[in-house]
């Protein structure tokens, strides 16, 4: 039995989330059952910074995948989250959490290219943190705006974790 079209979508998320990680020298922890909204643990190991006050970093994700992407009028992406995934994301947790969703292309033909040469994720992830978010009075989903210029990448999860070792907000 093959996967459907949502299993390859988050496998994707995953696998891009693990490629931006390990390219910006950091390990991932995958949750082996999500709970809390968690699917995967980046970990910094040591001081990242000369002014880092924690040592051996991490950032808690909850990844999701979706070929809409519904572009706002001020450039931000609205996404339509479970509310469930709402209110873990938003809690004041010890390890900082963000979502990270990987938008992809409509025509699935297009998600991957992989030659000889190159193994290429078409589009990107972005990611936003929830943290001192409202609570909602909506019945099962929120639409969060994550903003355009939140690109996940393995400059932006050194940021993340150098803050996060900072103890700074994200």
């Amino acid at each position: 039995m093959m996967l459907t079209k949502n299993h390859i979508e988050s496998e994707l998320s995953i696998a891009y989330v693990q490629a931006v990680s390990a390219k910006a020298g950091f390990a991932t922890e995958f949750t082996r059952v999500d709970l809390d909204s968690v699917d995967v643990t980046v970990c910094g190991k040591g001081k990242l910074s000369e002014d880092s006050i924690l040592h051996s970093p991490k950032i808690d994700i909850q990844l999701k995948a979706t070929k809409n992407k519904n572009v706002n009028s001020d450039g931000s992406i609205s996404f339509n989250l479970p509310l469930k995934n709402y209110n873990d994301l938003r809690a004041n947790c010890l390890v900082p959490r963000i979502l990270v969703v990987l938008f992809l292309h409509n025509d699935e033909n297009h998600w991957l290219s992989h030659t000889v040469n190159e193994l290429i994720i078409k589009e990107c992830a972005n990611w936003v943190s929830l943290k001192g978010f409202a609570e909602s009075s909506n019945d099962g989903h929120k639409v969060v705006r994550i903003p355009s210029a939140n690109i996940f990448s393995p400059q932006t999860i050194f940021e993340l974790l150098n803050k996060i070792s900072k103890e700074e907000e994200l």
